[in-house]
């Protein structure tokens, strides 16, 4: 195998989460009805795109971590989709600046926008694409009851304090926006 995995990993991904998962045009199959906001994240159909961008992050920001920490962390990219507070795509809010670590690093940046990647990371990067895809199939509850945002616990950010902790799974500490009722 190149030093180099691309796209193709696609494919051999194909097979852990099976082809009923994704739609041949890689977008949300049309519907009559007005988009809710639960079908806005969870369709029948997963957009190939918006999975392999949610499990890049989910490889560089909790790839050392189970299957449930790394679900946790795709939840909170689903999370931020959901409020209007952030950009309406996976991939819009895993592209904002400084929200998460690995891009900062234009190395990991140049393999996010290109979809490639050294082979070393080919194991973990499949088992980020299969939770990416049952999470957004919606396949798994969200475990950090709305959080949108976590750190792991070797830091202690001054942004965490005016927020409302809801979990901790694994080394993330989970937080959302403290209400204001």
């Amino acid at each position: 195998m190149g030093k180099w995995i691309a796209k193709g990993l696609v494919v051999v991904a194909l097979l852990f989460t099976g082809p009923s998962s994704v739609h041949p045009s890689h977008t949300p199959v049309a519907s009559s009805q007005p988009p809710t906001l639960a079908s806005k994240i969870h369709t029948a159909t997963v957009n190939l795109r918006e999975q392999a961008c949610l499990a890049y992050n989910i490889l560089f920001e909790a790839g050392n971590q189970p299957p449930l920490g790394q679900i946790a962390v795709a939840w909170v990219v689903l999370n931020r989709v959901k409020n209007p507070r952030w950009p309406d795509t996976v991939c819009s809010v895993i592209r904002e600046p400084h929200q998460f670590a690995w891009l900062d690093n234009s190395r990991h940046r140049r393999w996010f926008e290109s979809l490639t990647f050294p082979a070393r990371y080919a194991s973990g990067y499949i088992r980020a694409w299969v939770e990416a895809g049952r999470v957004l199939r919606g396949a798994v509850p969200d475990p950090t009851d709305g959080a949108t945002f976590y750190h792991t616990l070797a830091i202690h950010p001054t942004w965490a304090y005016t927020m409302e902790e809801t979990v901790v799974i694994g080394q993330h500490v989970f937080y959302r926006l403290k209400s204001t009722s």
